[in-house]
């Protein structure tokens, strides 16, 4: 798979300090100041690509910017050049519960940022700059854009935001027997059913399995269901996902 965008061009110096680690919002470079008759390079383009499964580079994603469009030597000694500035770095995003393969992903001066589950980050190649990572957040941002998240593990709170690490548990339970498990969601209407896909440490059980939890309760805002849960001894990561139909698309 390759693919490469184009970004937008502005004049003035080029630079990406208006991104964040986050790439929320999700924008471009921009473009290098023009020189005369010369055009200044077209910054970066912005990237985002989110899977509710997995991601797999093997090829090349690039968000690079574009060069200098030319000098122009000064008629006045000391017969300086003057260059037309290049454009800024771009952002590429990447979410996925599984983020794999050997490809390439490069931004120039910009920015990469991969989400994943803990155990689901097994990119093993290049990024130029080198990549951020942080578990999934909300691909959109908006008010109303919709999420959905466990809330509740046996009564107990668990974290808001989660780490989705092994080695800090986001809640900690003592328990041998079924437990109920909360999760709630904003602007996900009632009726659909989420899926929390979990993956357990002690590989002497079923490694993984998936829980199917309607959403039962509340309203398009604000709906929220619960499901009885066995956990296995140890840790065990969740990912939790919902699909749902638009009314009146086909």
């Amino acid at each position: 798979m390759g693919i490469q965008a184009s970004g937008h061009r502005s004049a003035g110096n080029a630079n990406s300090d208006y991104m964040n680690d986050y790439l929320i919002p999700l924008i471009g470079g921009s473009g290098g100041g023009a020189r005369d008759n010369y055009n200044g390079g077209g910054g970066g383009g912005a990237i985002l690509i989110a899977s509710a499964e997995m991601i797999i580079i093997n090829g090349t994603i690039r968000a690079n910017p574009g060069s200098s469009g030319g000098s122009i030597q000064s008629q006045i000694p000391p017969f300086l050049y003057y260059y037309s500035g290049n454009g800024s770095g771009g952002a590429i995003r990447l979410v996925a519960p599984i983020i794999k393969g050997t490809g390439n992903l490069s931004t120039g001066t910009g920015r990469i940022r991969l989400e994943s589950s803990a155990s689901g980050l097994q990119f093993t190649g290049n990024s130029s700059p080198r990549f951020h990572y942080g578990i999934p957040l909300r691909i959109f941002s908006g008010a109303n854009s919709p999420t959905i998240q466990v809330t509740e593990v046996n009564g107990v709170a668990v974290k808001n935001p989660p780490t989705g690490l092994f080695d800090v548990p986001d809640a900690e339970i003592v328990a041998g027997d079924m437990v109920p498990v909360k999760v709630e969601a904003n602007f996900i209407p009632v009726g659909a059913i989420a899926e929390l896909n979990l993956v357990h440490e002690d590989a002497s059980y079923n490694r993984s399995e998936t829980i199917q939890i309607p959403l039962t309760h509340g309203t398009f805002e604000h709906s929220w269901g619960q499901a009885e849960v066995l956990f296995r001894p140890g840790f065990s990561h969740g990912f939790i996902q919902v699909k749902w139909d638009v009314p009146g698309n086909q």
